[in-house]
This record gives C-alpha cells, sequence and structure tokens, in this order.
C-alpha cells in the first residue's frame, strides 16, 4: 500500500494560528531546552522547531542523553501548551556517509527510538524528515540527490508506520521549485528564506528584502498548491540589534500580509549571530517586536 502523508487544515498555517521560533541546536545539545519555554510564552509563540542532530548523539554515544534532553525540553514547551515540529537532522544519503553527516541506515535504530518514545506527546505537532534536504543537504553539501530522495522517503515510510495520525514534512532552503519532489511525504510544505541584508540598514534595503520575502512566498505556494505552506525559518545576522529590530519588524508586515505562519531563526541566549535573547535571557529589541506582533 502507498503511504500517504496525515492531511491538515489550512485554517493551522495561518500568521496568528502559527506563531514559532526555532530552538537554536547549541541551547539543545547543552540542556538549555527547558529555559527557553518560558521567553516563547512571553513572546506569545504557541510553536517551537527543533533541528535535532542525530549523527552527533551517535557518534558521540550520548543517545541517552539526547533523548532525556528531548523529553524536558518537549514538557517543558507542552507545559507553556506549545506544539513542537521535530525535525530528524544528521543525515543525507540512504546508506553512505555523506560530509559532514552520517547515513539515514547510521541514524535510523534513533529515530527509531524517538518516534517510539514521542508519539502521542502532547508537544509533538509534526515530524520533519529532513531540513533543507535538495538546497543545502544536496547542493550544498555535494551529495547525491538521488540517495537522498531515497534517505527521505524511507524516514517517512517509518514514520508513518510507527506514527501514522502525525503530520510530516521536509523543508527547503529558498529552494521553492523543489517543493513539488517532497509532495508525497507532506502534509504541509515549508519554506526557509534569509533575505541580505547589511548594518546600517536602509529603507531600499528592507524594500529589497520584503519584495523577495512577498515574491518567494507566491512562488513557494504556487509550487505545491495542493498542501499548506509555512515559513520555518528567517532571520539575520551581522546586524545592529536595533537593525535586527527594523528587519523582523519588516518581515512580520510581510508574513502578515501574505496571512503565513513562520517561524523565526532563533530563539536563543548562546547564538550570538541569529539569537534574538540576550545571553542572561532578557529581551534584545528584536524579541520585542515578536511579542509586540504577536
Amino acid at each position: 500500500t502507498v503511504m500517504v502523508p496525515v492531511q491538515v487544515p489550512a485554517s493551522a498555517f495561518t500568521f496568528s494560528a502559527m506563531r514559532g521560533g526555532n530552538i537554536f541546536d547549541g541551547d539543545f545539545w547543552f540542556s538549555n531546552g527547558p529555559n527557553l519555554a518560558a521567553p516563547a510564552a512571553q513572546m506569545n509563540l504557541n510553536f517551537e522547531r527543533i533541528n535535532m542532530n542525530l549523527y552527533q548523539a551517535v557518534s558521540n554515544g550520548t543517545e541517552d542523553t539526547f533523548v532525556q534532553d528531548l523529553s524536558a525540553t518537549l514538557n517543558a514547551l507542552a507545559a507553556q501548551n506549545m506544539k513542537v515540529i521535530l525535525v530528524f537532522g544528521g543525515y543525507i544519503e540512504y546508506d553512505q556517509a555523506c560530509s559532514p553527516y552520517g547515513s539515514f541506515l547510521t541514524v535510523q535504530p534513533l529515530a527509531q527510538r524517538i518516534i517510539t518514545t514521542f508519539k502521542g506527546h502532547p508537544g509533538i505537532y509534526a515530524w520533519e524528515m529532513m531540513n533543507e534536504a535538495i538546497s543545502t543537504m544536496v547542493d550544498g553539501y555535494g551529495c547525491n540527490r538521488n540517495s537522498t530522495i531515497q534517505a527521505v522517503n524511507a524516514m517517512f515510510q517509518m514514520v508513518h508506520t510507527l506514527d501514522p495520525t502525525t503530520p510530516t514534512s521536509v523543508s527547503e532552503a529558498w529552494y521553492y521549485w523543489e517543493l513539488p519532489t517532497w509532495a508525497n511525504v507532506s502534509s504541509f510544505a515549508s519554506f526557509h528564506i534569509y533575505p541580505p541584508v547589511t548594518s546600517p540598514l536602509t529603507s531600499n534595503q528592507l524594500a529589497t528584502a520584503q519584495n523577495l520575502l512577498s515574491t518567494n512566498i507566491a512562488a513557494a505556494r504556487a509550487a505545491v498548491p495542493s498542501i499548506p505552506l509555512m515559513m520555518g525559518e528567517f532571520g539575520v545576522s551581522g546586524l545592529t540589534q536595533s537593525d535586527t529590530a527594523l528587519f523582523y519588524q519588516s518581515m512580520y508586515q510581510v508574513l502578515s500580509a501574505q496571512n503565513i505562519g513562520s517561524f523565526f531563526w532563533d530563539l536563543s541566549t548562546t547564538d550570538a549571530a541569529y539569537g534574538i535573547l540576550n545571553p542572561d535571557g532578557s529581551f534584545t529589541p528584536a524579541a520585542l517586536v515578536v511579542q509586540s506582533v504577536y
């Protein structure tokens, strides 16, 4: 029998229905994930996305700690009535390692353990089978396309067999034309974009960034018209804190106008490049923007 992804309502993917942030994987690795639930709630977020590097856990022999940290993070987020999209990361091709990650077969036992442990958890909304699959994993790292498609489909078969009622997805970075590649395994499509801007930020730069975001959302929706679309990542690094806030404000204007759910990159106290929390957990101006738009 051909397995088909769970259907999801488009109403769950609107600007106000899906108010998300990405938890930086560095925070997750250092057991800081649970500490991010409270600031996320203060920002009025109701979704988080976590990209899990399974290969790192397998290589280090730290699977048990990984599962414990994941459990603590999911419990903390669920206690704030948040839903989580968990991303199976750390693999690209089906049966061969392709730097910097291992194969599907290498991470498969840990992925299976995570699914069987957490399926039905109140914090789980969806399983994402791969992050930025063709755009970063195949083209960015120079890995084999056909083997990567085989790997993602194998992950989908396993996820859907073990947990047939939870939505599934695959994300792409700016390659909206590749979203149809994953339509057979996706309840919804997920798309990432990081418009290039620099400080001092000008109104011209912001207008160009807004236009890029707007046209790319329209193109992505046209590429996969039969399933909902959400913005799985957007963000910026290298700006002053005040310019970062202006950038966020301008992005949210477009996301609101397009009525699309989104996840900023990222919610972190340790990611100096992209994080919108200060190291002490207080809000940067960009975090105050997120709070104000939601």
